[in-house]
């Protein structure tokens, strides 16, 4: 049993304690630099609702501020470039929704075409012309992967052919005891702000899965495989082994696995281009693919991602590194397997006390938020429904329930299609998992 994107959802053994003026400064001191010898002027506007401190994937996220904020002083010639960050909802306690927005005065963009480059549906084959071949567009395209991964959307805006603005919000994890800026509702720094809308370790819970993974290893190096069929044999996991992406694309045809370490450079078939067949096609299309890339190599990882690759682990492979990962994949694969067989469901972060709060709050809070989804459906509201879903989505992944991040995933999708039918079965899917749904103690032996 494989489900795309169990890689996507939040990577804890990244999350790192950050604060907001000391997140932006070292993010984009460079970039600052260059827009004073340009002229422009950099503001930063922070909230005053945003926490001391917060936990989330500091690379990721000063990847996407830096990308962004670059392309926003190269296409102002005079004016400003200003990074809005506010917290965008109430909170949830310990769980808190920051949102970020780019906005500029230089030079519009076309959103029609930008939006395409950001929807992650759509190939970089099937972009407009002016976009094909075109580094920003593709650097545009990395940050909205980037984005998704820390469980939000990167969206833009532009007005009159200049004040663009590109925003997301992302979950994060609060640090401590709430400030009493927290305690009530948030204010959006402005309105554009406002309105928008890698693993955990073994440690976290009692037990470990009772399942193990079918993983395929997927290597032109003879001591390469074998090194890492061992360390998968001592996890207690299975393994298959080819050689290049052409064996690889060829047995995925024939056969599924939970898993594929995917080498990228490779004789005959590269691992990327055996990553855009396998998920185009057979019995895999949604298992989950970890890139294996060359240390600190930024633009391999890039483009294993854009392939559609889940995830990246730098080679030489870490034991403990690759463990962690598949531990995660696997606590993900047993939750999603006793959803299907109509077991109840409990968080696989059970146990680790850093989110037992989350979990408790995600849990209490869930019936209201399930029941919020069905009125918005009710009502007919599509653009209430959709981010109420986004909403749960995101949530869902934190507190370790990717059933819900799943299932949220997929009614995103119907809802974009408009296929309504398909949304009704969806809420009432989500209404049983709901009721399933429980704290470790609550359930009944």
């Amino acid at each position: 049993m494989g489900y795309r994107n169990l890689g996507r959802t939040w990577q804890m053994s990244l999350q790192t304690k950050l604060q907001p003026k000391g997140l932006l400064d070292s993010a984009l001191e460079a970039i600052i630099n260059v827009a004073r010898h340009k002229g422009v002027a950099f503001n930063i506007d922070l909230a005053n609702n945003l926490p001391e401190s917060f936990y989330c994937d500091k690379s990721k996220l000063t990847q996407v501020l830096a990308a962004l904020s670059d392309q926003a002083v190269r296409r102002t010639s005079q004016g400003s470039v200003t990074i809005h960050m506010t917290s965008a909802e109430g909170h949830d306690n310990g769980i808190l929704r920051i949102a970020f927005c780019v906005e500029d005065t230089g030079q519009g963009v076309d959103p029609e075409g930008i939006s395409q480059v950001l929807d992650l549906d759509i190939p970089i084959g099937s972009w407009p012309k002016e976009y094909s071949g075109n580094d920003a567009a593709v650097a545009l395209r990395m940050s909205a992967k980037l984005v998704d991964l820390m469980g939000g959307k990167l969206e833009c805006k532009c007005t009159s052919g200049q004040n663009t603005q590109f925003y997301f919000t992302i979950p994060v994890k609060l640090d401590g005891k709430l400030s009493d800026s927290l305690q009530i509702p948030a204010q959006s720094v402005s309105a554009t702000v406002g309105t928008p809308g890698s693993c955990s370790t073994g440690s976290a819970g009692e037990a470990s899965p009772s399942v193990s993974a079918k993983v395929l290893v997927v290597d032109d190096v003879p001591e390469n495989r074998a090194l890492v069929e061992i360390l998968l044999k001592k996890m207690g996991h299975k393994s298959s082994l080819v050689t290049n992406g052409l064996e690889a694309v060829e047995l995925c045809k024939k056969e599924k696995f939970d898993v594929l370490l995917m080498d990228i450079q490779m004789p005959v078939m590269d691992g990327l281009e055996a990553t855009r067949q396998i998920r185009a096609e057979g019995l895999n299309t949604k298992s989950t693919i970890i890139a294996m890339t060359a240390s600190g190599n930024k633009s391999d990882e890039f483009a294993a991602l854009d392939a559609g690759c889940d995830d990246c682990l730098p080679k030489p492979v870490d034991k403990k590194k690759l463990e962690r990962k598949l531990w995660r994949i696997v606590a993900q694969l047993q939750q999603l397997s006793d959803a299907e067989a109509g077991k109840q469901i409990v968080s696989f972060l059970e146990g680790d006390p850093d989110y037992q709060k989350a979990i408790e709050t995600f849990v209490e809070n869930l019936p209201n938020r399930v029941d919020e989804i069905k009125k918005a459906y009710e009502k007919g509201d599509l653009k209430d429904l959709a981010f109420k879903v986004h909403a749960l989505k995101g949530l869902g992944g934190f507190a370790g329930f990717p059933v819900f991040t799943e299932k949220a995933k997929i009614m995103e999708q119907s809802i974009k299609a408009n296929e309504i039918d398909k949304v009704q079965a969806q809420v009432d899917e989500l209404v049983q998992l709901c009721l399933r749904t429980k704290l470790k103690g609550e359930i009944q032996m």
